[in-house]
């Protein structure tokens, strides 16, 4: 899904970019550039939101395996990690 909504978000993004530049020579209606600018802000805005979005549903998959393992699984896992990283972090914040 990443993929099919980045893709086209990313074209936007960098073509509207190229347009306001105007890389490809110059834009006789400054209207147009001022155009360019609020389709590659907008553009930026909705990648950023997708990625959010993205991001909150990542972190709740991750919840819900850790809320199907039993509970003495997940307390298992826990002191597991501690184990393996907790002297690493507390010496990391001395």
């Amino acid at each position: 899904m990443s993929h099919e909504l980045r893709t086209p978000l990313n074209a936007i993004i960098g073509f509207s970019k190229l347009i306001a530049q105007e890389i490809f020579g110059p834009i006789s209606e400054p209207k147009y550039i001022e155009f360019a600018r609020g389709i590659h802000s907008a553009g930026q805005r909705a990648l950023n939101v997708f990625l959010d979005v993205q991001t909150m549903a990542e972190l709740e998959a991750e919840e819900q395996l850790w809320q199907s393992f039993s509970r003495p699984t997940r307390e298992w896992i826990a002191k597991s990690s501690w184990r393996r990283t907790g002297p690493h972090c507390l010496s990391a914040s001395s």
